[in-house]
């Protein structure tokens, strides 16, 4: 697990929001995963730019800015996800808040090295949508809207299916339930509405104010409603079970890079990087 000191980085209450939410609502923390998860929330709530090092491989996030730079993103990545499984990487891997002189210090070094800048939302959008479970099990959202504020940029992504597109800018004009989402869309499943709905949240591309507005009415009807016994039995019980996890990393298969799980994803990254030099 990566040690990050928390107490010397400045959190966004927006990213708190988020936390609240997705711990509400979804059931993902009890899984092997959960330090990953949790590791990736803390990244994403700070104002600080963040310094990563893996080995000898460096990269610079730029959360107000929304920019990642890296001259070797997949690298990154890969060191990030097994700090979490194999504690020898610990020593070979830090995560730190710098100062935006030293940022902008660091961020020439990068580029003279032939690192460029990368869309944060891509970056964090194909990296959860390989940790997520492909089915992702959520309880009680009733009243909870999901609206869409900003796009990811799915041309440095790659193929991205086309319901994805078409529930997002479903959701631009205004929030919407998943119910609302199910009926509109009947042919994608409720679980995919619901790993689609948290890859929103989680990325930044929702509308968290309209989120935390409807958690808040969805709290409060769900309480008035389990009032009258209308909740139903075991609602927030279900476990997730981790085989259903992708980008699980082994000592199997660390050399297997851009072949399967999270790095045939990320080899988007090295392509979407290969055109901006180009």
């Amino acid at each position: 697990m990566i040690a990050i000191d928390t107490s010397q980085l400045e959190t966004v209450k927006e990213q708190q929001n988020i936390y609240e939410v997705v711990y509400r609502y979804f059931a993902l923390f009890a899984s092997e995963k959960k330090d990953l998860l949790k590791s990736l929330m803390v990244l994403l709530a700070q104002k600080q730019p963040i310094l990563i090092k893996a080995g000898q491989y460096e990269m610079l996030l730029n959360v107000e800015e929304k920019i990642a730079i890296s001259a070797d993103f997949v690298h990154v990545m890969q060191y990030f996800i097994d700090s979490h499984i194999n504690t020898k990487i610990n020593l070979q891997f830090e995560c730190r808040p710098i100062d935006f002189f030293d940022y902008h210090l660091l961020q020439q070094k990068l580029k003279q090295h032939d690192a460029i800048e990368y869309p944060l939302t891509s970056l964090m959008w194909q990296l959860y949508h390989q940790i997520l479970p492909r089915n992702v099990v959520a309880h009680d959202t009733r009243w909870l809207r999901l609206k869409i504020t900003k796009f990811p940029d799915f041309n440095s992504i790659g193929v991205v299916p086309q319901y994805i597109s078409d529930v997002l800018k479903h959701c631009m004009q205004e929030g919407k339930t998943i119910a609302e989402l199910n009926a509109d869309f009947p042919s994608v499943t409720a679980m995919k509405l619901h790993r689609l709905f948290l890859l929103c949240v989680l990325t930044g591309v929702a509308d968290i104010e309209v989120l935390y507005a409807s958690h808040q009415y969805n709290q409060e009807m769900l309480s008035k409603t389990n009032c009258f016994g209308a909740i139903e039995e075991g609602a927030g019980n279900t476990a997730i079970n981790s085989n259903n996890y992708l980008g699980t990393t082994n000592d199997a298969n660390t050399n297997q890079i851009g072949k399967s799980g999270l790095f045939g994803r990320l080899l988007q990254v090295k392509d979407f990087c290969s055109r901006r030099r180009s």
